[in-house]
């Protein structure tokens, strides 16, 4: 997750990486991007619990070298919503930087054979002892010094044995069922992703797009079925819908419109025919973000369209078309000094030049100067960018 804002008079640049199960500790980098600031630090509490909630805050570390660089771990103990506080100080005061994100388990950690095998034998190792350690207390201990045990003595032993061996049976017996139980709580908390299915029907000339989503069925019977929450608009719009063609020459950014809580429908723009990906961005009430995937064949379709949203758009262009627009204008990716390199961030810059080069001034879109997509060759990456980061800004709201 990233996101750019403002900590009172201080621009920062806020990364954080989540883990994959919880509870564990989330990395938190921050990047300070104008004025000096001297000390960082942040806390998470829940979105529900407000700051009153939140643990006290903990100090960033500044990186070696690098000045504008801090980083620091926090703890995500429970699944749900959170407000990371960002606060940073210097030379020019003081702020604070409010930053959503969201704490799901999306993996279930397995113990590898040999560090299972070694607890085994450690385990075996403690009841032996343990076993030892009971039968001297019935017998060697209660005997004189230099005196050997008699039958009676050697059989008080045998009954110890047996009945400590018993009771740790039953601890151990017990402790395997509440372990077994706590486990499958686990996996039934895992995030399992909302479906979405896809129906295209004619129209008369038209095509109409019918997108419905719906919770993924429980792994077991049981397990709960996860309910369909409320969604908060985002841009003012309740599902941003991305249709990208598998060879990414042709792109509509759409926005159904509900026909129920989980039930939206569309026109489909004139698309050349071919697999699309379809990517549904939705924002649920208590600020979690989470984006559907779908894929469906499409036809050759009318060159008649008529959107049933204003801002809904469609671009057809081959993917090395040097960024050239119907209009004459172009739409240039000015690259990034950095390189792109996995697992960290760099900055992208485009410029927007009509078709005599000069530089063309922008206009919000649904409240943002650009929206982008990244997607990686296959479909199994996809964000969606805006100058600000990856952060919902109905998420940012509802904080």
């Amino acid at each position: 997750m990233v996101f750019e804002g403002n900590a009172g008079p201080y621009a920062l640049r806020v990364i954080i990486r989540t883990p994959s199960v919880i509870p564990a500790r989330a990395e938190v980098i921050v990047r300070t991007l104008g004025r000096r600031v001297t000390r960082v630090s942040a806390s998470a509490g829940l979105a529900e619990t407000g700051e009153a909630g939140a643990p006290p805050p903990e100090a960033a570390v500044p990186t070696p070298g690098d000045s504008t660089l801090w980083s620091l771990q926090l703890w995500l103990m429970v699944q749900g919503s959170y407000a990371v506080r960002v606060a940073a100080e210097g030379p020019a005061g003081g702020g604070v930087l409010l930053v959503p994100i969201t704490a799901v388990a999306r993996d279930v950690l397995k113990m590898d054979r040999a560090t299972g095998l070694l607890l085994a034998v450690l385990a075996l190792f403690l009841i032996s002892g343990m076993l030892t350690i009971v039968g001297a207390a019935a017998g060697d201990a209660l005997a004189e010094p230099g005196v050997a045990l008699d039958g009676g003595a050697v059989r008080r032993v045998q009954l110890a044995r047996l009945a400590a061996g018993f009771v740790l049976a039953l601890g151990i017996g017990a402790y395997g069922v509440w372990w077994r139980k706590v486990d499958r709580d686990h996996v039934r908390s895992t995030f399992r992703p909302t479906r979405m299915q896809l129906a295209i029907r004619a129209d008369g000339p038209r095509s109409l797009l019918r997108v419905s989503f719906s919770p993924e069925e429980p792994r077991s019977i049981s397990q709960p079925r996860r309910l369909a929450t409320p969604l908060l608009p985002d841009h003012g719009k309740l599902l941003h819908l991305f249709a990208i063609r598998s060879d990414l020459a042709a792109m509509a950014h759409l926005h159904p419109i509900p026909l129920d809580s989980v039930t939206f429908e569309t026109t489909l723009p004139p698309l050349p025919a071919g697999r699309y990906l379809f990517y549904g961005d939705i924002v649920h009430e208590s600020g979690f973000a989470e984006t559907m995937v779908a894929q469906a064949d499409l036809s050759a379709m009318a060159a008649a369209w008529t959107p049933r949203d204003p801002d809904d758009a469609v671009a057809v262009s081959e993917p090395d078309g040097g960024g050239a627009l119907p209009d004459g204008a172009t739409l240039i990716w000015n690259g990034t000094d950095q390189g792109i390199i996995a697992g960290t961030d760099a900055p992208m810059t485009f410029t927007l030049r009509d078709a005599h080069g000069a530089v063309i001034p922008v206009e919000p879109y649904l409240g943002m100067a650009a929206h982008a997509v990244a997607v990686r060759a296959g479909g199994d990456v996809y964000v969606h960018l805006h100058p600000v980061g990856t952060t919902p800004m109905a998420a940012v709201r509802a904080l």
